[in-house]
């Protein structure tokens, strides 16, 4: 090692030494405590005496008196009871979680500039700890690689039929050149995408080697056994996991198993014309005034111009879109899912324990700011669905338009769009000027059938591989694949160059703002979203009242909630 690697390794080890916190002021022996304590409260289990004694390996006074001594430093507290419980359970205070926290920041910023990472700490949200930022900053093209062999000659691929996916069928030949394979997709609409995963499985033999899925379809594409468990190869040495993201991959994975790997994460977003907000001097609606006031100058029906238009057609659309307006705009969930850090958990629940929030005085609230919405909308909008979004936006039709960012790449990356450089993708408008933002988190995985012949497994696992490497990624980023779901890509300043959206999907992502509570992969969610289109789209078209909506979507959504099939 050369010395000067030694007396660099040397001043990172004085620099980010726990022992000189000075805020926490006590014996080394305190630390493992500690960050058990900080850990069990960022995955949301408990921490009680005896599973603190028995993990970090000291006895059970020992893990009492220090316990004490943290409490009186007023650095935790004992919370109550475990319900049935004899043990209470021990959370940081607010103080604690600020120190710790602060301090991991530090270490971040000294890593990332001792690494050539960043230049300074306001360049952290920038990259994430523990992906691959050592690899060419600028990712080659894809090489050819021979594919075909005497178990697979072909590669069949059930794909949804969306704006959000052209460019991938877009590829066909070119993926064809490259793989020696020939290369088949099969489009359908997302009404009908899940039936045909869950109907491909009943046959003997799979009908497609791979399937896009939504990522709230995972635990009943899994309870139906229509994925093949893909941890064996996602958690082997040649997959580079760590340069996934991880609120992606995390939509894949189900009890420790990973069922697919992101083909895109996206989020929900506001989109709107900067020049039309030039014109009428108005500036970015950073919140639900703002926007109302904005579309007031905006919608000029008699011109052909309309405010703003959002995905309100019957089906799950208009309900799937006003839970993720009642996340994001109202920090609100559909149920009572219990509160994690920075989110809601949508794993650890019992659905027998689970109640709805329609009663909550935030989704009264939701829908009538969601009908003052439709009074400036797109006349089409109670047409359109999750697939067609996009369109009145794209046709310069609408100021605004709520659009998934998967939907984007069509203008963000086409000079020869009449909106080219001229559009602004923003957040939800928050309720209130001092609430932070937050935005849905959506996309699709892609993985393999659960009955796809054996024998054919590893050869579309390296089809898999392929196609969702960085460098082939990248290669359908310049098409039209904007959301790309690996952290290499944000690093290489061509990708940047084309999208802002790539760099944007990483910043939120890294600051907690992406969040995939508002779209929970449970049973019987789509029922529950095509309860809420009819109601609602009752509520904006005719003259009913709030309490009338909200007394017969709870009756229907618990119906379907206590419905066993």
């Amino acid at each position: 090692m050369h010395k000067a690697e030694i007396f660099s390794l040397i001043k990172l080890i004085q620099k980010t030494n726990i022992t000189q916190l000075k805020e926490i002021n006590l014996p080394e022996d305190f630390l493992p405590v500690i960050f058990f304590i900080m850990q069990s409260y960022y995955e949301n289990k408990l921490c009680t005496l005896s599973n603190l004694s028995y993990s970090i390996n000291i006895p059970f006074n020992t893990s009492k008196r220090k316990i004490n001594n943290l409490i009186n430093l007023k650095l935790i507290y004992a919370a109550k009871r475990i319900e049935g419980g004899k043990h209470n359970i021990f959370l940081p205070t607010p103080s604690l979680i600020n120190i710790f926290e602060q301090y991991l920041v530090s270490i971040k910023s000294h890593i990332g500039k001792n690494f050539g990472i960043t230049n300074n700490h306001l360049d952290n949200n920038q990259w994430f700890y523990g992906a691959n930022y050592f690899k060419s900053k600028i990712i080659p093209k894809p090489e050819k690689i021979n594919l075909k062999n005497s178990k697979m000659q072909s590669i069949k691929i059930l794909i949804w039929r969306s704006s959000a996916y052209n460019f991938l069928i877009n590829q066909k030949k070119n993926l064809e050149k490259l793989t020696n394979l020939k290369i088949e997709f099969f489009p359908k609409a997302w009404s009908e995408l899940k039936k045909e995963i869950i109907l491909n499985v009943k046959n003997k033999n799979s009908k497609y080697d791979l399937v896009l899925f939504d990522q709230i379809w995972l635990r009943e594409l899994i309870n139906k056994n229509s994925l093949l468990n893909l941890s064996e190869y996602i958690l082997s040495d040649d997959f580079e996991l760590s340069d996934f993201y991880y609120e992606g991959m995390h939509t894949a994975q189900h009890e420790n198993n990973f069922y697919g790997v992101p083909l895109q994460i996206t989020m929900n977003n506001l989109c709107y014309r900067k020049d039309i907000f030039l014109k009428y001097s108005l500036s970015n609606p950073e919140n639900t005034h703002d926007l109302i006031s904005s579309l007031k100058i905006l919608h000029k029906p008699n011109k052909n111009q309309h405010g703003i238009s959002f995905p309100g057609a019957l089906g799950m659309h208009l309900g799937h879109f006003f839970c993720n307006l009642l996340g994001a705009t109202f920090q609100t969930p559909l149920f009572n899912f219990p509160k994690i850090y920075k989110g809601y958990d949508i794993e650890n629940y019992k659905e027998n324990e689970l109640s709805t929030n329609i009663k909550n005085p935030n989704f009264s609230v939701g829908l009538e700011y969601l009908k003052e919405l439709y009074q400036y909308s797109h006349p089409g909008t109670l047409n359109l669905t999750q697939g067609l979004q996009n369109i009145p936006f794209n046709n310069k039709e609408v100021c605004m338009a709520f659009i998934w960012s998967g939907m984007s790449g069509s203008i963000d990356l086409n000079n020869m769009h009449p909106l080219f450089k001229k559009i602004s993708v923003e957040p939800f408008p928050t309720h209130t000027k001092t609430q932070d933002y937050l935005l849905p988190l959506g996309g699709f995985n892609i993985g393999m059938p659960s009955n796809v012949k054996n024998n054919k497994i590893k050869s579309i696992w390296s089809f898999l591989k392929f196609i969702t490497s960085a460098e082939y990624l990248k290669k359908l980023h310049s098409l039209g694949g904007v959301c790309t779901p690996r952290y290499s890509l944000i690093n290489d300043p061509e990708v940047i160059k084309q999208s802002l959206i790539t760099k944007r999907i990483s910043e939120y992502s890294q600051s907690h703002k992406l969040q995939n509570w508002m779209r929970p992969p449970m049973k019987n969610i789509e029922s529950i979203y095509e309860i809420l289109s009819i109601e609602i789209q009752k509520y904006l078209m005719n003259n009913v009242s709030i309490k009338s909506v909200t007394d017969n979507l709870e009756n229907k959504v618990n119906t379907v909630l206590r419905n066993d099939k």
